[in-house]
């Protein structure tokens, strides 16, 4: 059966990115607790600064790699960034203090390609058919972090916490394999709604700046969800491969959803609904806050915000890929996922300090976040409705 070329080079991009995300959350749901125990010298706020730290260089990242990708090349720029990030895992796995932790976690993210990876899609993919790519890296994401959290727990009780960052090593170097075959990008004519290949910096941010909002609130409230969860199922005495299962299923619901309301042309539903879904979250986690029922506020709380975050996984990198065109999409997506992982910088050492200050009110921050996420998202509403 034929296959177009593109279709090609977008599943290849998306199995990159499902290896890339499975190796962050083999470790991310188990980070803080693995920290704690497998690192000389850490403590609460330690573990969130590596949690978080990785996330600093991660966003810094995003411009070098994001304009190396627009003056070099897509495929250059993804496998310099695959072999830094292979490099920060094998250091996470040979040190064995928090230090050396923290270290090894702002070498991996000084690999940063998501950037990268999003304007190849931008690139490869039709404009008509950009939502669906953008939503085949959406479920690549969604699946790796399923498979990530189950296999993450299973593989932290079997082979212990370091032995995770070796796993990341690997699938980064495989990564750097299927990139040395993805297909160079086609001459076309853009058709985004702003194509000058002189775009000013600060004319791209104002095009896209609700977006990177939203991604910023999105992933700091994320981080501490990741955060918290472990140590209370811990505290609690609840085994975490079978809750994590439980907690990831909901999340593969959205996507048909997506391409319903793309098809036909209703996508400010997807939005929409993502926001609710966001807002119950910190709902249903703020019961926590007077431990009334903590194990249901926890799992509860953590499964309808991921259903809620995997709505807006392909629609905000769909949004600013049709605002900028292909000449500033490679920096254009290095502002989103600088903002992106900022949210998570920020996050951890939060999630973390609050913990160990004052751990009551950490069921607070998902429900107080969400209401700034209203003007950002009217904004793109309302684009969407002009467009």
């Amino acid at each position: 059966m034929y296959i177009d070329r593109w279709v090609w080079g977008v599943l290849s991009l998306a199995f990159v990115v499902f290896l890339r995300m499975l190796g962050i959350f083999l470790v991310i749901p188990v980070f803080s607790l693995g920290t704690l125990k497998e690192y000389s010298g850490a403590n609460e706020f330690l573990a969130g600064v590596a949690l978080g730290g990785y996330a600093i260089t991660q966003a810094l990242s995003q411009f070098p790699l994001g304009w190396l990708s627009d003056k070099v090349g897509r495929k250059i720029a993804l496998i310099i960034g695959l072999l830094i990030f292979a490099t920060g895992g094998l250091w996470a796995y040979f040190t064995k203090t928090i230090e050396g932790l923290i270290v090894a976690r702002l070498v991996q993210g000084m690999g940063g390609v998501s950037s990268v990876v999003m304007a190849a899609m931008g690139d490869l993919a039709p404009e008509k058919y950009r939502a669906r790519a953008y939503m085949l890296g959406g479920m690549a994401i969604g699946s790796a972090i399923f498979i990530g959290i189950i296999l993450g727990g299973y593989l932290y009780d079997a082979l212990g916490f370091r032995m995770l960052f070796l796993l990341l090593a690997l699938l980064s170097f495989l990564g750097v394999i299927i990139a040395f075959l993805l297909p160079n990008k086609a001459k076309s004519k853009n058709t985004a709604l702003n194509n000058e290949s002189q775009l000013t910096l600060k004319k791209v941010y104002e095009l896209i700046s609700p977006a990177l909002y939203i991604a910023f609130l999105l992933t700091l409230i994320m981080q501490v969800y990741f955060f918290v969860f472990p140590l209370e199922l811990e505290r609690l005495g609840v085994r975490r491969a079978g809750i994590t299962a439980l907690i990831m299923i909901p999340s593969v619901l959205v996507y048909p959803l997506i391409h319903f309301s793309e098809k036909h042309g209703r996508i400010h539903i997807a939005y929409v609904l993502g926001y609710v879904l966001i807002v119950l979250s910190g709902m249903v986690y703020v019961m926590g806050y007077s431990d009334w029922l903590p194990l249901i506020a926890v799992i509860g709380g953590t499964t309808i915000y991921l259903m809620g975050y995997s709505v807006y996984q392909p629609l905000l990198p769909s949004f600013i890929s049709l605002r900028v065109g292909e000449e500033r999409r490679g920096v254009a997506m290095a502002m989103y996922n600088f903002i992106a992982y900022g949210g998570m910088a920020i996050g951890g050492p939060v999630a973390g300090l609050i913990m160990q200050k004052a751990s009551e009110y950490i069921w607070l921050v998902p429900i107080v976040v969400s209401i700034f996420l209203v003007v950002p998202l009217r904004k793109i509403l309302l684009t969407i409705r002009e467009a």
